[in-house]
């Protein structure tokens, strides 16, 4: 059985679905993605909310707006260079594509897969694979403490926080998503304190 091997694509957003399946299509007609690309997602989850008349409604929420997941098999790079870049030309070919996410912004900088710990955050935030998790009492946050995120869209996250939004119930913390900092907001309720 083949490893999954998933990068992230940077798109223009709003057209994450387009490309999605802009590129399903391709990995039939093309003949070099048919081979290597074995899937495609736009990370999407499910989010129940209550409306001001106290009803419940659900709606679609883009998970990361502006990136779209692809399994490729890329060959190694020092074995088939040609072919490597041939892929990354055709993937970068498509109209609302800017490029794979890469370590640093330089251009000629190959592009990581992500680890089995992001691509287990993300599925567990889109509802794909389920973790049980114990619900943690509110607590003090200090700036600069250190927290890993237990629930919510942002679950299995380590970051720092930034600010206490103590009237919201809320927290603004610095994470990293795809080896970059971002500041996201999560409820205190589903932050706990790394353990020093």
């Amino acid at each position: 059985m083949r490893e999954e091997t998933w990068y992230v694509i940077h798109v223009y957003s709003g057209y994450e679905q387009k490309i999605e399946k802009q590129i399903l299509h391709m990995m039939q007609t093309n003949a070099l993605l048919s081979q290597v690309c074995h899937g495609v997602k736009v990370p999407i989850k499910v989010v129940t909310e209550k409306t001001d008349d106290g009803k419940e409604r659900t709606r679609k929420v883009k998970l990361m707006p502006g990136y779209v997941l692809i399994d490729i098999d890329f060959p190694k790079f020092e074995e088939d260079e040609e072919k490597y870049k041939e892929i990354i030309s055709i993937v970068r070919s498509i109209n609302g594509v800017t490029g794979f996410v890469t370590p640093t912004s330089a251009r000629g900088s190959l592009p990581i897969p992500l680890t089995k710990g992001e691509l287990n955050r993300i599925r567990e935030s889109i509802g794909e694979i389920k973790v049980d998790r114990s619900l943690h009492d509110y607590q003090d946050f200090q700036e600069g403490d250190e927290i890993r995120i237990t629930s919510g869209p942002f679950a299995g996250f380590d970051g720092v926080v930034q600010e206490d939004l103590a009237m919201h119930k809320k927290l603004r913390v610095q994470i990293e998503i795809f080896s970059r900092p971002t500041p996201v907001e999560v409820d205190k309720k589903d932050v706990e304190k790394k353990k020093m």
